[in-house]
């Protein structure tokens, strides 16, 4: 197994990546929720404009019906960063305003409605807003909007910002993974290498600690203190075997002398029988 395979299948790295996964979720979560909140708070803040384009406009229909209201749109709508003003027959027709056009069926729509729309002098392409329709009586309608190109160019760029730091964060996150499950395997490699010294009958030899005090020293520790405990075991065994060996000694030296003489008595036995049988046959010759 090569050296990157066995950092890929290591516990340390699989630890380290599935923290990695849990805080890009998290990280993910927080920046889309960060981003919805801006997106929100912008919405807001252009609702809160329209809103009061309207009580203004409100207050010059009331005092001079539908002509004063055309006037007021008009001067708005000629000012310079002037939002958006829409005043249209029941027809659909533009009476007042900066708009030239709008999507079929915009100002049948009543609330805040989001819709694209071109304006007066602006032939190159289509805008997005978020407008407001009222329909006034005489079917006259009123329109009154807030470009939110700005708004989504900020979406846009958050959006970017938060892909990029989703990127930036696997990259470093996977990169320090390896390094951690690098180091860690170092570690058991040499504590894997001295427990093989050890198994081979090395039982003087003691796993290597690198004095961090982690989870992996205390381990050692309590290993080393095992074989301290198996050697003092080990030592007494052997000191038990070599007693019972010297106080054996003498006994069956003893047994082995005694097993000797019984056997050259038995085989003298054997020798003589047979001469003392002959000698007491052959006078009857």
């Amino acid at each position: 197994m090569t050296a990157i395979a066995k950092l890929f299948r290591s516990t340390a790295f699989k630890i380290s990546l599935a923290y990695l996964v849990v805080a890009a979720i998290g990280a993910g979560l927080v920046l889309a929720r960060a981003g919805w909140n801006v997106e929100k708070l912008v919405d807001a803040q252009i609702a809160q404009t329209v809103d009061t384009d309207i009580t203004g406009l409100a207050e010059q229909y009331s005092e001079g019906g539908i002509v004063q209201l055309v006037a007021a749109v008009q001067r708005r709508a000629e000012q310079p960063g002037a939002g958006l003003y829409l005043v249209t027959t029941h027809a659909g027709e533009p009476i007042a305003g900066n708009i030239a056009s709008l999507p079929p069926g915009v100002l049948s729509q009543p609330g805040l409605v989001e819709t694209d729309y071109l304006r007066v002098g602006d032939t190159r392409r289509q805008h997005r807003a978020l407008a407001r329709i009222f329909a006034l009586s005489g079917g006259f309608r009123l329109l009154v909007g807030h470009d939110i190109e700005e708004g989504l160019r900020m979406r846009r760029i958050f959006g970017g910002a938060l892909v990029t730091s989703l990127i930036w964060l696997v990259i470093i996150g996977a990169i320090g993974s390896l390094l951690v499950a690098r180091h860690v395997l170092r570690r058991v490699d040499a504590i894997t290498a001295k427990a093989k010294t050890i198994v081979a009958g090395d039982i003087s030899g003691r796993l290597p600690l690198a004095g961090t005090g982690d989870e992996l020293d205390r381990l050692v520790q309590n290993l080393n203190s095992m074989l301290d405990r198996i050697s003092v075991l080990v030592t007494g065994l052997n000191e038990v075997s070599d007693n019972i060996a010297h106080d054996l000694k003498t006994p069956l030296t003893r047994l082995r002398s005694r097993a000797e003489q019984a056997l050259q008595f038995a085989k003298a036995r054997r020798t003589i029988g047979p001469r003392s049988k002959k000698s007491s046959t052959s006078p009857m010759r």
